[in-house]
């Protein structure tokens, strides 16, 4: 079987879950699964402009029997011509078109984020569900993400999909909470955390310079790591290290930007203990984890948790929201304290 795999969330989207469940899903199949030995895959973008992908996609386009495929039609209109017409057929565009003409296979169209995607009727789709906060709250968005999710359509994708991964199973219940008849199409599929300790062993020298960097005392801290949208809940995080819930912890160590175009405005207060690093890299990322006494998360809504399962694998004390899906992905996990909302 031929893949087609839709990469275009990676491009421009930085370093939210999105990216990252995108990096670990290549990860296994084409080192842990080496399915690229077996059947042609083809990493499918499109954009009328040039394009800079995360360099993890370099270490896959060498390998054998895969190829990049950059088809230039503004997305704007391949957007509104995929929404309201279902037009054009994505494998019947003409680089995909060219690729495909060689392969008699069966062809499977994966969309690794939703978006609009018709295929032809011989294209089995298979679409990937982080969650569903867009039809759960609304409100934590702009109004201009409010508009594309309507326009996404997304229940018409997922009636139109051969299969659907969820990334956990509250994202299963959660999609056959939606719509029924779409029980018997649905998988989990986990994301696979690629961050961890043994990966990069960071000298002591490194570690300083991170602390004296973001201006952080050698003094115990608590860390969180996230877009800093309404759903994280940060606000909350914020007040309740203020009023002394967490006494363990001198500071708390914010990560990561806003993006007002995607999630709605909203403004968080300042203290000299709470210190917003904004976005930081993935090497810094490393040394966070290291050097925090511990991990926080109070978001209202998640699919999955991605920050949750690395700082479990630096074994930090976690605090948490008390949500089903953080029950999920911390079983057998010991060291942590729930947060009623």
């Amino acid at each position: 079987m031929v893949k087609i795999i839709d990469i275009r969330a990676l491009q421009g989207a930085g370093r939210s879950g999105v990216p990252v469940y995108i990096e670990g899903f290549l990860y296994d199949l084409f080192i842990e699964k080496k399915e690229n030995e077996q059947s042609p895959i083809i990493l499918w973008i499109n954009s009328a402009k040039d394009i800079v992908l995360p360099n993890f996609i370099d270490d896959y386009i060498h390998l054998p029997n895969v190829c990049l495929v950059h088809t230039k039609v503004p997305n704007k209109i391949l957007n509104v011509c995929c929404s309201l017409f279902r037009r054009p057929r994505i494998d019947r565009l003409r680089g995909l078109r060219n690729v495909l003409r060689g392969f008699d296979d069966d062809v499977e169209f994966i969309v690794l984020d939703p978006r609009p995607a018709p295929v032809s009727n011989k294209v089995k789709k298979t679409i990937v569900v982080h969650d569903l906060s867009p039809i759960k709250f609304p409100h934590f968005f702009s109004l201009k993400s409010k508009l594309w999710f309507l326009f996404l359509r997304l229940r018409k994708e997922l009636k139109e999909a051969y299969k659907i991964y969820a990334v956990s199973q509250f994202t299963e219940s959660e999609i056959k909470g939606l719509d029924s008849s779409l029980r018997d199409k649905i998988t989990v599929q986990y994301p696979i955390t690629l961050l961890n300790d043994s990966r990069v062993h960071l000298s002591e020298e490194f570690l300083t310079e991170i602390l004296e960097k973001y201006k952080i005392p050698n003094q115990p801290f608590l860390f969180t790591i996230s877009t800093l949208e309404p759903r994280k809940n940060i606000e909350t995080l914020i007040k309740k290290f203020l009023n002394g819930d967490f006494p363990k912890y001198e500071y708390l160590v914010i990560s990561g930007k806003k993006n007002e175009r995607i999630f709605d405005t909203i403004k968080y207060r300042t203290h000299p203990s709470i210190i917003f690093t904004g976005f930081i890299s993935e090497e810094e990322k490393l040394a966070f984890y290291n050097l925090a006494s511990g991990f926080a998360c109070l978001s209202h809504y998640e699919g999955y948790g991605i920050p949750i399962r690395d700082a479990m694998n630096f074994k930090l004390p976690l605090i948490l929201s008390d949500i089903p899906v953080f029950h999920e992905i911390t079983q057998g996990y010991d060291d942590l304290t729930w947060v009623q909302l």
